[in-house]
């Protein structure tokens, strides 16, 4: 086995501790359910004390209630069969010097729909010797033919079980449906399934623990449940289909899936993995993990030895997303020695989606096209990422879906941003390909504070790029190699150019995510944020909060509460003054004034402010809030909240369609445009809708509202109108009728803006888009180009 692993167990954990509180709940014991009939006034009745049922293959015999210990019984299914909720089954994994093996007929080998506990761990020696061992482990055994465990709608613990050799469609292994599943020493090994060879979840909630079976006997992957040698179509190690539960701790190792998900595959959902490592396994798509418009969140997981014809590392496949917290968010993470077998996607393939990535090293994955990323139609919004030493054409290859004249397909182009990020050591750092389509539609990369070095060349392609302060310097790596020499690789040291060469960034782009590096240490520490994944913590006095700007939009007489982080990214303690003031002498309060902070450590701090009664539409203040370092008065912050004072709820929304997909040179379409209000203003609204059709040798004529003008050289229309104040929800449509130019054939795009006299507190959704192909022959198919609520 290759020793590429890194030590990412005890990286960055601590802003998971939400993720894990749900575990909290989960019971191993009793049911604790009382008997109602027998209630009295003024009295109790106890909880019946859970029973302890009996297992052991060789010498037992299915008859009784299994709680003798002298008689136990030989199957595990019947020994679950006599018990009820509550109960704990022990099963002898050895019955003297003989190992007891676990087997079964039908489906499953053990079938669980009570809440029960089963622990294997038990040395059976006849005729009444219990012992628990902690290096021993019962194993169930599908032979081949059926899966070794089936759980629905109950609470089960399940430890020291080896679960081995099953065959189903689903959970080869293991298949748990609506259940709450807390798993210690379970190896899952050698399961075949269409999905889920190792283990398939749907709509569970889970906890895992390697217990004293950690790595299966592998000393790479000591302290880690091992998931290994599964296969499947989809999801070789494991299938995880909706729900939330938490994967931690886990090995997923040597797992095989034909199509998709060789480690794992994510079926929407909200899955948690966290602190663990994907190993060796291979597939189709998405050698280590397969995304399907799932909401995942993965970190602090070492991504290693991977394959698959793309995708090696991840292959993520939607969702296409455009808020943050509709998105999958990857953090953290080491993905390290990738290979693409078909050219594209070495340490990801993003396909159709958007995704936020925080402190993830991608180095020395290998792909023709896009060895660190390949971005077909998507939108990642990459921070702190170092991307480094990834063999093949371009680092980053940035391309959209095909589009074709015949039939009418526009392409969705690729949107993302890098942002204090380092592109070191490829062959091309980006490539961006064009769609040779106009604005909106072209592929448009961002990169802001972005370290480029050792690049044969940094940027090509004829698509959009957008550079905010490039910084070229070696990065000075502390190593770039594999345990035991290098132990933190791709790590800076203290005087790399990197170190406080990046942007401010706003807390509100990833939340929290945003303030640790990929060790978990804070950031920024020092004079600024270090770019890359990686933050050197500094040695003298260092304060900051986070965020540095926020935008407050409230009422007259409201009280608004803000929420900055107060930052001692240092290596000493220190005690801080605060202070805020607002501009208008209105009143404001902080909490707390002063704080003590050991290093590396953080809190809240919380600015209110009373908006007077007296306060109009249109007014604002401006709160600067000041953090002061008692030890060293030169070293502070400052932090400052635009309070925008609006007398309304005002919330309006816009949506467009057209009435067919493609028209012929010549022929007119209709756009059905509408435009809704929520929330109560004072009087009535002025609204403004502003509608762009490009490019203009498309048009040949329109048919326009009474309330709207237009430019037809410009392919502008503006529509203006009132709306009512207090009435909660107004719809107003529109129709514009746009007829063809008889010369032209391609794509018309629509683009429409709405806006108001009153501020809109959530302009999200003030714009949309929609596409129609013009051509000499008709064809009706579903242009995959309707985005609403999309912003250039």
């Amino acid at each position: 086995m290759r020793t590429r692993v890194a030590v990412v167990m005890g990286l960055a954990l601590f802003f998971l501790v939400g993720a894990f509180a749900m575990l909290g709940g989960m019971q191993s014991g009793s049911s604790g359910v009382a008997q109602a009939a027998s209630l009295a006034q003024g009295t109790s009745v106890p909880t019946p004390t859970p029973a302890v049922r009996y297992v052991s293959a060789n010498s037992g015999q299915d008859n009784g209630d299994c709680t003798n210990l002298s008689s136990p019984c030989q199957s595990i299914q019947y020994a679950v069969e006599q018990a009820v909720d509550g109960d704990f089954v022990r099963v002898a994994a050895w019955e003297g010097s003989q190992k007891n093996l676990y087997t079964g007929s039908g489906d499953a080998v053990v079938e669980l729909t009570k809440s029960l506990s089963i622990n294997g761990g038990f040395i059976y020696t006849p005729p009444v010797g219990w012992a628990s061992s902690p290096l021993v482990a019962a194993t169930v055994d599908g032979e081949g033919v059926r899966r070794p465990l089936y759980v629905k709608g109950v609470t089960v613990t399940l430890n020291s079980l080896y679960f081995v050799n099953g065959n189903a469609e689903r959970g080869g292994n293991v298949y748990a449906k609506d259940a709450t599943l807390r798993f210690i020493g379970t190896p899952i090994l050698s399961g075949t399934a269409t999905y889920g060879g190792g283990l398939y979840l749907k709509n569970c909630h889970t906890s895992f623990s390697a217990g004293n079976l950690g790595g299966g006997g592998l000393a790479l992957l000591s302290g880690l449940l091992l998931i290994q040698n599964n296969t499947a179509e989809y999801g070789g190690g494991l299938y995880v289909e909706g729900g939330s539960p938490v994967l931690s701790g886990l090995a997923v190792y040597s797992n095989a899936a034909t199509i998709a998900g060789g480690g794992a595959y994510f079926y929407g959902g909200s899955p948690t993995f966290v602190g663990g490592v994907v190993l060796q396994n291979s597939a189709g798509s998405g050698g280590g993990f397969y995304l399907h418009d799932s909401t995942a969140r993965i970190a602090a997981v070492g991504v290693y030895s991977n394959t698959a014809s793309e995708g090696a590392g991840f292959y993520l496949s939607g969702p296409a997303a455009f808020s943050t917290g509709a998105m999958p968010v990857i953090l953290n993470n080491y993905v390290r020695y990738n290979r693409a077998t078909n050219g594209a996607g070495g340490g990801f393939y993003f396909d159709q989606a958007s995704v936020g990535m925080v402190n993830d090293i991608v180095a020395d994955n290998q792909a023709t096209d896009g060895a660190a990323m390949y971005v077909r139609g998507a939108s990642p919004q990459v921070y702190h990422c170092t991307l480094a030493q990834n063999s093949g054409d371009t680092g980053v290859y940035v391309t959209n879906t095909p589009s074709s004249v015949w039939p009418p397909v526009a392409p969705l182009p690729s949107n993302p941003l890098f942002f204090n990020s380092m592109v070191v050591s490829h062959t091309t750092g980006v490539y961006v390909a064009s769609t040779g389509l106009p604005s909106p539609l072209e592929n448009r990369v961002k990169l802001q504070w972005t370290l480029w070095w050792g690049n044969d060349e940094d940027i090509s392609g004829a698509g959009t790029v957008i550079t905010v302060t490039d910084i070229h310097g070696d990065p000075e790596f502390r190593c770039t190699g594999s345990l035991p020499d290098c132990v933190l690789p791709y790590h800076i040291l203290t005087d790399s150019v990197a170190v406080d060469a990046g942007g401010r960034v706003s807390s509100a782009a990833l939340g929290v995510d945003l303030l640790v590096d990929i060790d978990g240490q804070l950031r920024p520490s020092g004079k600024g944020y270090d770019i890359g994944a990686d933050e050197v913590v500094s040695n003298g006095h260092s304060v900051w909060l986070v965020p540095s700007m926020v935008l407050i939009v409230t009422s007259p007489g409201e009280t608004v509460t803000q929420t900055h982080w107060l930052l001692n990214s240092s290596t000493v303690t220190d005690t801080y003054d605060l202070s805020a003031h607002s501009e208008k002498g209105w009143p404001v309060s902080l909490d707390p004034v002063t704080v003590t902070l050991s290093a590396g450590t953080s809190t809240t701090v919380r600015m209110q402010i009373t908006v007077p009664d007296t306060a109009t539409t249109g007014m604002q203040d401006t709160v600067n809030i000041t953090v002061t370092s008692q030890s060293d008065p030169d070293v502070y912050d400052r932090a400052i909240d635009r309070v925008m004072v609006v007398s309304s709820t005002l919330d309006l929304s816009v949506s467009k369609k057209a009435a067919v997909e493609v028209v012929a040179p010549g022929e007119a379409v209709t756009y059905t445009i509408v435009v809704t209000k929520a929330g109560v203003v004072s009087g009535t609204v002025a609204v403004t809708l502003t509608d762009t059709a490009v490019p203009t040798s498309a048009l040949g004529s329109w048919l326009l509202p009474s309330s709207c003008t237009g430019d037809l050289a410009l392919g502008t229309i503006t529509c203006t109108w009132k709306l009512a104040g207090s009435t909660p929800l107004i719809t107003n449509s529109w129709t514009v009728v746009i007829t063809s130019s008889a010369a032209y054939t391609g794509l018309l795009i629509n683009t429409t803006f709405v806006d108001a006299s009153e501020v809109d507190r959530n302009a999200v959704d003030n714009a949309a888009m929609v596409a129609v192909g013009v051509q000499n022959e008709k064809y009706h198919i579903c242009l995959p180009l309707v985005l609403r609520g999309y912003a250039p």
